[in-house]
């Protein structure tokens, strides 16, 4: 089997069990970063639906997340899709969210992005084997409810095409990728909060790949799961886990968040955004161990309201920066530089 049928077996498009007669509060999104030279650029096709008042399934909804940003320039945008204009099939990576398109053809993703401001054809092309971590709790709920994620990782992926932006075309050739997938059962509001993030080495040459994962309470007061994956060219080669794992965060950064959409901004006035300058993750376990920093750079906040308390915002922080990596794995020296970018979702 190649990675290519592996991910056409297992990257496939879920939908909310509610459209037949299943649990709704379904949550499912697409996600892709493309770290380029001149570029870096994220996108994020996603499907949820709600309970409604009455407790009912409400509708399906799609929404698209596109975050490009040039030096300090961003060009960002949200958009959100119902009925016609979402098209999503089932068990297979086939959806239509108004002019964007999302497919597996071919051994590669293929993305088509059509925005004001922004058009993206792209081609992204696995280099690991996937990943998947099913049924990961992230807080209380009831039995015929569990409150849980699941998550499809490809840690390292090749991007070809062109994107526009703002009348200039910029050559993608060859540029790093990373592509996960995520889908489960919560609120935003739940119980729950997260820190995750990826790197990717500056010099393709280089065999790492990294990601790193924490998973709290919304206080913060108690971490549930962490975790630390390194891949060494396709295959996953170490996996540290909860005890093996420290992690120490520094200051908050003084960074100016860049607020999505524009609108909930005054739900979440000033920076609120609670991303600490540093984040150190030191892994040891068997004789193996690794030392993770990151650094931002940068800062884009997606505000969404909360599904559990009317006046609440969940903070998606998706901060920009750098990685080193470095450490012994199997009597085998790591040491990985390049972009990263971490995910610390705040309350």
């Amino acid at each position: 089997m190649s990675i290519a049928d592996r991910i056409q077996r297992t990257d496939f498009f879920r939908r909310s069990p509610a459209r037949l007669g299943g649990p709704a509060d379904h949550k499912e999104w697409q996600h892709f970063i493309i770290h380029d030279a001149g570029l870096e650029l994220l996108v994020n096709f996603s499907l949820a639906d709600t309970v409604r008042w009455d407790g009912r399934p409400g509708q399906e909804s799609g929404r698209l997340i596109v975050v490009a940003r040039q030096g300090d320039r961003r060009h960002t945008a949200v958009e959100r899709f119902t009925g016609a204009d979402l098209d999503v099939e089932s068990g297979r990576i086939d959806a239509r969210f108004g002019r964007h398109t999302l497919r597996f053809a071919d051994g590669a993703w293929h993305l088509s992005l059509r925005l004001p401001e922004l058009e993206a054809t792209l081609r992204i092309r696995p280099q690991t084997w996937p990943a998947v971590s099913g049924n990961i709790p992230l807080g209380p709920g009831t039995a015929a409810q569990a409150r849980t994620l699941s998550w499809l990782i490809v840690a390292r992926a090749q991007a070809e095409g062109t994107v526009r932006l703002g009348g200039h075309t910029h050559a993608i050739r060859g540029a790093l990728a990373y592509h996960d997938h995520n889908w489960g059962h919560f609120r935003w509001g739940d119980d729950f909060a997260w820190e995750w993030g990826q790197a990717l080495p500056a010099d393709p040459a280089c065999p790492w790949s990294v990601v790193f994962v924490r998973m709290a309470d919304r206080r913060r007061t108690r971490v549930l799961s962490q975790g630390l994956f390194l891949w060494r060219k396709e295959a996953q080669y170490r996996v540290f886990r909860d005890r093996d794992l420290s992690v120490e965060v520094g200051a908050p950064v003084s960074l100016e968040p860049h607020k999505l959409p524009a609108v909930m901004a005054l739900l979440a006035p000033g920076q609120s955004a609670d991303v600490p300058a540093t984040l150190r993750a030191t892994a040891e376990a068997g004789g193996d161990h690794l030392t993770l920093l990151f650094e931002p750079h940068h800062l884009t906040q997606v505000l969404i309201p909360d599904e559990t308390d009317l006046r609440g915002v969940t903070r998606l922080n998706e901060a920009s920066g750098t990685v080193q990596l470095d450490g012994t794995v199997g009597g085998e020296a790591v040491a990985l530089r390049g972009p990263a970018i971490f995910e610390f979702v705040r309350g």
